[in-house]
């Protein structure tokens, strides 16, 4: 997905969007579900929505950071910049915190969840990535 450009990796990362935000981001609005029956019950997730959204999360991290490691983010090389700008266009910062909006704090799975989908999220919104992102966009 990383190694080649195209709409494939653009319809993912939507799709990724859509999953994380519950259906509210992601696709345009003439998708398929109607806005009026998503809605996003907080603190009524269970632990099969849990695991989802934790394999999300680690799965967008994988996304912007192929060869990252797992939880190693400081070394901005294997960042890869042209995915960011893609999520950051289809509103996965966003979809991110409706996600974490979802998840239960007292649920015993609460802290390894968050914690899953806070990466991608500080990744995302760091000053360096965004100045670069910036750069990326206005070269276009």
């Amino acid at each position: 997905l990383s190694a080649r450009p195209g709409e494939g990796r653009k319809r993912v990362i939507a799709d990724l969007t859509f999953a994380l935000s519950g259906g509210r981001l992601g696709h345009s609005a003439s998708s398929e579900v109607p806005r009026k029956a998503v809605s996003i019950q907080p603190n009524k997730s269970s632990d099969k929505e849990l695991h989802a959204l934790q394999s999300w999360g680690e799965l967008c991290l994988g996304l912007a950071v192929p060869r990252g490691g797992g939880k190693n983010l400081e070394s901005a090389i294997s960042i890869n910049y042209e995915i960011v700008r893609i999520m950051l266009e289809c509103g996965i910062v966003h979809a991110l915190m409706y996600a974490a909006h979802r998840v239960p704090t007292s649920h015993q799975m609460a802290s390894s969840t968050l914690g899953t989908l806070l990466l991608p999220l500080e990744l995302l919104t760091r000053p360096s990535v965004s100045d670069f992102v910036s750069d990326l966009v206005k070269k276009e």
